[in-house]
């Protein structure tokens, strides 16, 4: 799994709602892992491909600068890197298993 780090500037509440209308036009099955934060100047959307090549094809497609602008989104400072471990709900979806601990 290879994530894509997204920062974008500006006031929370209007990248947020820009965010949440793009997504609107994404089919859920092209969504393996997503996380979009909020800070005090911005949000940080941390996006993932199933590898590095396939990170690289969907940038050098343009559709997401495309996709940003559609909505009015700021081009953000993006950088990429490989994810070591990925965990929902408790399930490793990426990395190997490092057995986690049954109950906390």
């Amino acid at each position: 799994m290879h994530a894509s780090i997204s920062r974008f500037t500006g006031d929370p509440d209007d990248l947020t709602r820009r965010v949440d209308e793009l997504f609107q036009h994404v089919p859920a099955d092209n969504v393996r892992l997503l996380l979009i934060v909020r800070h005090d100047d911005g949000i940080t959307m941390i996006d993932t491909c199933p590898t590095r090549d396939a990170y690289e094809r969907f940038r050098a497609s343009g559709w997401i600068e495309r996709a940003f602008a559609d909505v009015g989104l700021p081009a953000p400072t993006v950088t990429d890197h490989p994810v070591h471990l990925a965990v929902v709900d408790g399930a490793v979806i990426s990395g190997r298993d490092i057995g986690l601990a049954a109950t906390a």
